[in-house]
């Protein structure tokens, strides 16, 4: 039986990589597409990113993947946004001004504030390892399927987003009494603010559990 082969939108993304020596780590076959062909075409469809809102969004226009990707999404295929991926899912972001993202969730990227809910300061970026606390039963939330949210995931960002729904919100982490939205989802798309690839046995289950997902 052929190996299912997950696409990764290649527009330099530095995380990429590890991304895909992870699914590899799998046993899964791993595809970089860079053509609005190759991501409509593609079946699983992982959206990475590190860096600026304003200059993913920017890469993404001149590389004429916008377009695309949308008509990936409205197909009802299954796309996972990985940190600064997920936050593109967004309307827009206040990184560096204002930036239109994808719109595909309805919610704005805003900067992590330095303090705390008792105004203690902290260190931006958010950086480590934090558990999550899950809005549904791991039984019933298929990304999150067999795996204790107990169990820490690895972060680092200085911005969050802010779903305007609650019900697109599947987990938070706690960094000194703030929620930080840590994973989305609408239908069959999803985004996690951490990295599931730096994140051992967990990022690997998580990874497993989107690629199961079907159309």
């Amino acid at each position: 039986m052929p190996k299912l082969t997950v696409s990764i939108v290649d527009y330099g993304a530095g995380n990429m990589f590890s991304i895909a020596r992870a699914l590899e780590y799998l046993g899964l076959k791993v595809e970089f597409v860079s053509t609005p062909e190759s991501i409509r075409t593609a079946t699983r469809l992982i959206l990475p990113g590190v860096g600026a809102y304003s200059d993913a969004m920017k890469v993404l226009k001149n590389r004429e993947l916008i377009a695309p990707i949308k008509e990936y999404v409205i197909q009802q295929k299954p796309m996972l946004g990985i940190c600064l991926g997920m936050q593109l899912l967004f309307d827009f972001s206040e990184e560096h001004g204002h930036t239109q993202g994808f719109g595909f969730i309805s919610g704005s990227v805003k900067a992590i504030p330095p303090y705390g809910d008792k105004m203690q300061t902290h260190k931006i970026p958010h950086i480590g390892w934090r558990a999550l606390s899950l809005t549904q039963s791991p039984t019933s939330c298929n990304l999150f399927h067999s795996i204790n949210p107990e169990d820490e995931f690895y972060f680092i960002h200085s911005f969050q987003a802010q779903p305007y729904n609650e019900n697109n919100i599947l987990a938070y982490c706690d960094y000194n009494g703030l929620k930080i939205c840590s994973a989305v989802q609408s239908g069959n798309l999803y985004g996690v603010q951490f990295h599931p690839e730096k994140s051992r046995e967990n990022g690997l289950s998580l990874l497993s559990n989107f690629i199961a997902q079907k159309h």
